[in-house]
């Protein structure tokens, strides 16, 4: 499903944050990631998802080398990064926005995933009335 081979990644030339890391992970297979704080797992993630390239090594999904990345894999970074002057529907109403979608039209399919995810009675509160994993559920 997901496979790495020597990736190496530098912010800059002289100190790479990690080199030649290689690992494979097979469909169903449950993954942790430990390291102390600045070893590189965030990093490892966004070169996972496409958002920063490896300045060596391959990353192959599902067998495949897709170049891009981005919108072929998700991660959940540890700060939700929802906005904070907007509340938890009007910030489930963002990649909407982005896309030039109509908003309006999705808001029952949105009420029903806040819902779903136990959001339902805060949909109006801002994030700094949440609770750490209530915001994730709603940046989710």
């Amino acid at each position: 499903m997901l496979a790495i081979d020597e990736l190496t990644y530098s912010f800059d030339t002289a100190r790479p944050i990690f080199q030649k890391i290689s690992l494979e992970v097979k469909a169903g297979e449950f993954v942790s990631v430990i390291g102390a704080s600045g070893s590189g797992k965030s990093t490892l993630f966004k070169l996972i998802a496409g958002l920063i390239e490896p300045g060596a090594g391959e990353i192959r999904i599902h067998g495949e080398n897709p170049g891009n990345r981005l919108g072929k894999v998700g991660y959940m970074p540890q700060k939700d990064l929802l906005i904070p002057w907007r509340s938890v529907l009007d910030n489930c109403f963002l990649p909407l926005e982005i896309a030039k979608e109509n908003k309006q039209q999705r808001i029952p399919e949105i009420r029903e995933w806040l819902e779903r995810f136990g959001l339902a009675a805060v949909e109006q509160a801002y994030p700094d009335e949440l609770s750490g994993g209530m915001r994730q559920r709603a940046a989710f």
